[in-house]
Parts: C-alpha cells; structure tokens; sequence
C-alpha cells in the first residue's frame, strides 16, 4: 500500500502526545511537519499555562514527523516556484524547540512572557487591519443580498481568485509563481476572503492565518489532517478541494 503524505494541523501532535490517535491511524502515514507549527509551538502561552502537554506536543513533532518543512510559507513558495528562497528564513524556530526538548522544566515565565506578548500583540495588530478592510468593505455595499448573489456568481469568483492570487504575487515578489502547486493553499485562501467579504458574522484570527498558510506546503497529491472542523476546513469543502481532505 502506498504511504499517504499528511501535513498536520498542530493539533494533530497535542492529540497524538495525549495518546488520542491510534497508531493504526498513522500506519502507512508520512506525516509532515512544518515551519507554521514549529512558529506557533513557539508563540502560544501554552508554554506557561500548561508546560508538560505543551512539551509532550512539541516531542511528538520531533519524534513522529516523516519530513519536517524548515523554509517559511511564502519561501517556500519561492523554492516551488523554482525562484531564489532563503534555506534557514525560519531556523530560529526550529532551535527554540530543540531548548524545549531538552529541558523538562521551564526555567522562567517572567523571561518568556514579553516575547509571548509581544508576539501576540503583532498578530492582533495586523489582523486587525484586515477586519478594518473588511467591515470598510462591506460599508460600501448598500444591498447585502444583492452583493451576496453577486459573487456567487462564477465570472466574480473567477475575477476574485485573480485579485488573491496577485496578493501572493506581491507578497512572493514574483508573478512567476507555480499556482499548481499551491493549489490548495490559493484555492482556499480565495475563498476566506471571499466569504469574508460576503459574512458580516465571520471573523478571522491569527491562528486562522496560521491554519490557512500550513496549506502552502500541502502539494497535489498530499493531504492536509487537521481535528478542527470549524473555518479553514469547512473552506476547504466548499471551494471544491475535498480531495486533500483525509
């Protein structure tokens, strides 16, 4: 039988640490790890609210991972894309877990809660700023149902998909991007922000950016495991990219 290629959600390696999958679960499963995990492993207070789980996670990554993605999204993009990346753009993350590892008990809160602030306080600063365009966006519509219907139309959908990915274009620093293999990254980044410019109910939050950005490294072919059905997965069903599902 052929082995499965998964990239996991972080939840994936709390509930494998918690003994919550069975090895016959993962049995012929390359389960890949990544740089978005490695990041969030290193910014959530989990490592002050609950040392020992968040621990046990982080060994689960290092010890379960078939293949561990090093390069940050949007480099890798780049290397897929066959242009010029940075190999080491998202080591640092990496280094810190390997302290984490080697170390059953956190020495100080007090040296890692401004880094955990601090790290926070960005997130929330910059996804603030999306919401900002959102509801500036959607203050501008004067009939919701109308705009509703609007862009479920296909010619709207096809020109928003264009809008998303000259947003990748410009972030990547390149149009020569190889869309193909980012196919379930772009197709459901497109449709969060479509559905953010359609949902006045529907808000987005850093660890939402972190879900749809762990897609980047999820290749045709692959799949992408996650124990969270709610947002980015539900997007994945509803722009058509099933498929990657497990």
């Amino acid at each position: 039988m052929k082995s499965k290629c998964m990239v996991c959600d972080t939840n994936i390696w709390y509930w494998l640490s918690a003994g919550n999958i069975s090895e016959l679960e993962i049995q012929n499963k390359h389960l890949i790890g990544t740089f978005v995990t490695a990041q969030e492993f290193c910014s959530t207070y989990n490592i002050i609210n609950n040392y020992k789980l968040y621990r046990e996670a982080v060994i689960a990554f290092n010890q379960r991972s078939s293949i561990v993605i090093t390069e940050t999204p949007i480099e890798y993009i780049k290397k897929l894309s066959g242009l010029d990346y940075s190999v080491n753009d998202g080591w640092e993350a990496f280094k810190a877990l390997e302290y984490i590892i080697d170390n059953e008990i956190l020495p100080s809160k007090e040296l890692l809660l401004p880094h955990l602030d601090e790290y926070s306080n960005v997130g929330i600063e910059l996804n603030s700023k999306v919401m900002a365009l959102k509801l500036d966006i959607q203050s501008k519509v004067s009939e919701r149902g109308a705009y509703r219907r609007a862009m479920t139309t296909e010619s709207a959908k096809a020109k928003h998909f264009e809008v998303t990915k000259n947003i990748i274009a410009q972030l990547v620093g390149s149009n020569n991007i190889n869309w193909e293999a980012i196919d379930l990254f772009i197709s459901t980044f497109d449709e969060w922000l479509r559905q953010l410019s359609i949902m006045t109910t529907l808000t987005i939050t850093p660890n939402d950016w972190s879900d749809i950005f762990n897609l980047v490294y999820v290749q045709p072919g692959d799949y992408y495991w996650s124990k969270d059905e709610r947002k980015t997965k539900n997007f994945i069903k509803i722009c058509g990219k099933s498929n990657y599902l497990i």
